[in-house]
């Protein structure tokens, strides 16, 4: 996760300094150093497909109106069998849980302002194709965050003696 923290600030600096022409200065001191040069090449060619703003949404979509809410109804069931909101507070309290749905929800709307706005797809602007990054690399944020949302979710459903211990310890709290 260090190494993605690391080129997303890298392509963020090269966004910035494209956005504000420093690029060709930065060239001429790194001109061995590829890596950027390309990077840099790559930005300016980039042309991106917008109709592949359509799967992106769906999949969005469908997570937002099927696997959270059903996620929240299986939560809740296993509240009620144990007669305590112990285990839907603190599910609600995870991170994942609690970001996921505003990363998609920030998502969708950006796809879909972007191509209800954006009719062409050659020549676009550097501000849209920062934001058609933006879109993508957020779909990857949201696609990783999926797969600890359905490790947290997997954990409480599956495994009871999890769940017995987050009582005892909400126990030890409010005894505290």
């Amino acid at each position: 996760m260090n190494k993605l923290v690391k080129l997303l600030l890298i392509l963020t600096i090269l966004i910035i300094n494209y956005f504000l022409g420093i690029h060709h200065f930065i060239l001429t001191i790194f001109d061995n150093f590829s890596l950027i040069k390309n990077l840099i090449s790559w930005f300016e060619k980039f042309s991106p497909n917008l109709r592949a703003f359509a799967l992106i949404i769906t999949f969005e979509a469908a997570v937002v109106a099927i696997l959270i809410p059903l996620s929240l109804e299986m939560i809740s069931k296993i509240s009620e069998r144990y007669k305590s909101k112990v285990i839907t507070n603190l599910f609600i309290k995870h991170r994942v849980i609690k970001f996921l749905p505003l990363l998609l929800i920030t998502n969708i709307i950006t796809a879909i302002s972007l191509k209800f706005f954006v009719n062409k797809e050659l020549l676009l602007p550097v501000f849209v194709k920062i934001i058609v990054l933006f879109i993508y690399i957020l779909f990857i944020i949201i696609a990783l965050n999926l797969l600890s949302f359905i490790k947290i979710l997997k954990k409480y459903i599956t495994q009871d003696d999890f769940i017995i211990k987050k009582f005892f310890e909400e126990i030890d709290d409010a005894i505290k």
